[in-house]
């Protein structure tokens, strides 16, 4: 669109300038009110959505899959002490002690007593998957934020609703597909990518 003028339908050129013959239907400055307010609201609907679909982990669930990848690096399957994990991942040894319990309780760690004791895996890490590790540090999988008042009511709210339960379907899909095998196989190139960055 140039000078007020643009194209219609089929390409045919309608300048308002030009056809003073043809009236553009008169709208009622109260439907106009209303049309603003409905996609105001949509946008504040979608805009709330961007908050209400994002899965936000707590300190402790990242604390263990932390704890829970760097067992899964140690192949040998040597147990690990607490002090050995928590000073590999940077995590305060005794809020970590307090996790590790957890994990073992829930059976996807095992623990050795003795001078050469420690923790590691009771399983394959191809068989603990990170969806397992956030349902029990967790509990069961929730987007955040909450819907605006009356916002279910409406078609929009509706169908936001819907978004939002497809895209928490999905999240927990990709967690649950995403074994920690997987995990140790992208630390271990992210590490061969730091490694060949120092060289150049």
């Amino acid at each position: 669109m140039s000078n007020g003028t643009f194209h219609g339908t089929f390409g045919r050129r309608f300048c308002p300038e030009a056809t003073p013959h043809l009236s553009i239907p008169h709208i009622p400055r109260s439907l106009k009110k209303i049309d603003l307010t409905i996609n105001k609201r949509i946008l504040y609907y979608i805009d709330r959505l961007s908050e209400a679909t994002m899965l936000r982990i707590s300190q402790r669930c990242e604390y263990a899959i932390r704890a829970m990848l760097e067992l899964a690096l140690r192949r040998d399957r040597r147990p690990v002490s607490i002090a050995e994990i928590a000073q590999a991942q940077r995590l305060p040894a005794k809020f970590l002690a307090a996790i590790l319990a957890q994990l073992k309780q829930a059976g996807l760690l095992e623990s050795l007593r003795g001078t050469q004791g420690g923790y590691r895996l009771a399983r394959q890490a191809h068989a603990i998957s990170v969806g397992e590790v956030v349902r029990l540090m967790d509990g069961p999988m929730e987007c955040t934020g909450a819907t605006a008042a009356g916002a279910e009511a409406t078609a929009a709210g509706e169908v936001l609703k819907e978004i939002r339960a497809a895209i928490k379907g999905a999240v927990e899909q990709v967690l649950d597909n995403m074994t920690f095998a997987d995990l140790v196989e992208r630390e271990m190139r992210r590490r061969e990518i730091l490694a060949a960055t120092y060289c150049i």
